[in-house]
């Protein structure tokens, strides 16, 4: 068996280059992670519903939409990069995985970049940014806290702070819950918050995917309970719902 390593490794050392190679005549001589997120094309603001972020087909009502008419919503507007798809979900994992902040410091400009695009305002006195929570211990696990840098970074772009009443009460990943598991809140209030520590100002939330949408209708209930005058969410991705064509695209 030891004979056969150097030949293995040679062997794998080819197929690496092999595959650079090929990578670098696709995208281009500069081919990092970040040159990927900076090349990624973002969705038109008419490809989803802007009350819950859901995808909608061209000639679709667009707000509310099919998925959200007969849900009840305590957020604003909701303004997303792209669908969970390709390079966009490479990115996120490569965010939440490979511990990469400067992908994290990228998605959260380029997310506040769509902000404007779709409206919001650039800054104001009354304006905070909000991260969902993660849990302990997957920061922990994780080395980072993929939300927190992507709003982080979202807030330095647009000159606004960033503040952090809500914690997570930790528990089972989402992934390896029941249906009805997914329901219980798990979201709550920071010690030292009172129910007037938020009045009067407007928040942005931030979150990285948005896939059912309770945890943002949890975290805006939680700061509505704190006082706040408005609640937009801005995500990253949305997971495509099932049956849905690709969204049209737009450059920012």
């Amino acid at each position: 068996m030891r004979g056969c390593s150097f030949p293995m490794r040679a062997f794998s050392e080819r197929i690496c280059r092999w595959l650079m190679a090929a990578e670098r005549d696709w995208l281009g001589e500069d081919c990092s992670v970040d040159r990927r997120i900076q090349r990624l094309e973002v969705d038109s603001p008419s490809a989803w519903c802007a009350r819950c972020g859901a995808s909608v087909a061209r000639g679709e009502r667009r707000e509310p939409c099919l998925e959200c008419e007969d849900a009840r919503s305590r957020h604003g507007r909701v303004v997303r990069l792209a669908e969970l798809r390709d390079g966009w979900r490479h990115a996120l994992m490569q965010v939440k995985y490979a511990r990469d902040a400067v992908g994290a410091e990228l998605l959260g400009r380029r997310l506040a970049e769509q902000h404007l695009a779709c409206g919001g305002e650039p800054a104001g006195a009354d304006v905070v940014v909000v991260p969902v929570p993660a849990a302990s211990i997957r920061r922990w696990h994780r080395g980072i806290d993929p939300v927190g840098e992507i709003a982080a970074s979202f807030a330095r772009t647009l000159a606004i702070p960033v503040v952090r009443p809500l914690w997570h009460a930790g528990g089972v990943p989402r992934t390896g819950q029941s249906r009805e598991a997914r329901r219980r809140r798990r979201l709550a209030r920071r010690a030292g918050w009172s129910d007037e520590a938020l009045t009067g100002l407007r928040i942005v939330l931030i979150d990285d995917v948005l896939t059912t949408g309770a945890t943002v209708r949890e975290a805006a209930r939680l700061l509505r309970g704190m006082g706040t005058a408005e609640i937009d969410v801005a995500v990253v991705a949305v997971t495509p719902p099932l049956g849905r064509r690709s969204s049209p695209k737009m450059s920012v």
